[in-house]
């Protein structure tokens, strides 16, 4: 009973919050210690994958990034059963605000399996504007939750030019699609005894549309748009007490947007191209009967292109690489309870425009985990940073994060 109350008081007091956080400075120029701050709310692979292969879980994660900024990370997925071992309703919802990725989805999915292990699916997004509805259809081969393949094909914005082709529209603008977007999703699950393994691969087609305003026409704009991504978490256990694994996270974002008519909006045309790569590799090894390690690297290679065509002077080119290493310690407690303590080291160079740069991070991290049970956690995160330059500020205390997990 106590679960179920705090796991709804945080699922209605994080959004809330979230308001007081939602505006970040220009993404691609962030603090040279995003990328630390955001692995201090990294999840450990076996709270991970626990979520992965869950039909019904909730995680939240909110903290602060570079002190100024904070960060909220929340999702939710739920299966019910309608007809006995026929059909069946999932609902997934995931929302996203951190300085270089905001991402809002509510999804909701038909399933009915015709056959064992063969399910036929179909899905949409209910929105409140009736034109940014998706609907989509799926197919997927499963054994169980944690072992299967799933295919699934998505119209963006199925009707994408309801009440926007004729000017009787109340809306004040008028959006034509000169195409139909579309969504394709690869989702592939392996949860075996010495394996555990997810792929999710996310791939949006070109989106090409006119935007009329119809009261102020030096608004109107035409956009291009296409974007893929693509999650990889492996998890293997090459003897009794260790695990080696890695992340592999991969994201690419095309945007053009250009003014029609001649004004001082010209200056708003630009082209940009976005490219973010993450590989994480790793170990895990329990050292003492309540004590483990876990150890391992991290390579991250960011570039962004925008280019204002009048107005080039704010154009520019951002390449950052990101190495470092982490060393982290779990010592369990009597009482449900867990200590988490290590090091952290990132050594970034970074180039904009020419004009480069390298600076090294390093901080202490400090975590308090407490169980509900085998499924359901809740952890308190911080850290001090051990640089030179934070010495003497309050820059040295790296703030405070929250995750909260829970499968039911």
């Amino acid at each position: 009973m106590k679960q179920k109350i705090l796991l709804n008081l945080l699922y209605f007091i994080f959004p809330l919050v979230s308001l007081c956080f939602s505006d970040f400075p220009d993404p691609k120029l962030i603090d040279k210690e995003f990328e630390m701050d955001v692995f201090m709310e990294y999840f450990l692979p076996e709270w991970n994958f626990q979520y992965l292969f869950s039909e019904n879980g909730l995680r939240i994660t909110a903290g602060s990034l570079n002190i100024k900024h904070l960060n909220l990370n929340e999702e939710l997925k739920l299966r019910t059963l309608l007809i006995n071992n026929k059909l069946w309703a999932r609902f997934y919802h995931k929302r996203i605000e951190t300085i270089d990725n905001k991402d809002f989805l509510n999804e909701i999915e038909f399933e009915y399996s015709p056959l064992n292990d063969l399910y036929l699916s179909f899905l949409g997004t209910p929105e409140f504007k009736k034109y940014e509805i998706d609907i989509g259809w799926a197919v997927r081969y499963a054994k169980d939750e944690g072992n299967g393949l799933k295919l699934s094909y998505i119209l963006t914005d199925f009707d994408n030019n309801y009440a926007f082709h004729n000017d009787s529209t109340v809306l004040g603008f008028k959006k034509f699609y000169k195409n139909v977007p579309k969504k394709w999703r690869l989702e592939i699950k392996r949860d075996i005894n010495v394996l555990k393994s997810y792929v999710f691969v996310e791939y949006n087609t070109k989106t090409v549309y006119d935007y009329e305003d119809l009261t102020d026409v030096t608004q109107n704009y035409d956009v291009e748009n296409k974007n893929y991504r693509i999650d990889t978490n492996i998890n293997t256990k090459i003897y009794s007490d260790w695990k080696l694994g890695f992340d592999l996270n991969l994201r690419k974002n095309n945007d053009k947007k250009d003014f029609v008519s001649i004004s001082s909006s010209l200056n708003e045309n630009f082209s940009s191209v976005e490219k973010k790569y993450i590989l994480r590799p790793y170990f895990e090894k329990s050292i003492l009967e309540n004590l483990t390690i876990f150890s391992g690297f991290s390579f991250i290679k960011h570039i962004y292109d925008i280019t204002y065509p009048n107005n080039i002077i704010n154009s520019y080119n951002y390449d950052k690489d990101n190495m470092g290493g982490f060393t982290l310690f779990y010592l369990n407690l009597p009482q449900k309870s867990l200590i988490e303590f290590g090091y952290l080291h990132d050594n970034i160079d970074w180039d904009k425009n020419g004009v480069n740069g390298n600076s090294k991070e390093n901080r202490l991290k400090f975590g308090y985990e407490y169980k509900f049970n085998e499924k359901s956690s809740i952890k308190f995160i911080t850290g001090w940073d051990l640089d030179r330059q934070d010495w003497g500020k309050f820059a040295f205390f790296d703030g405070g994060h929250v995750q909260f997990q829970a499968i039911f």
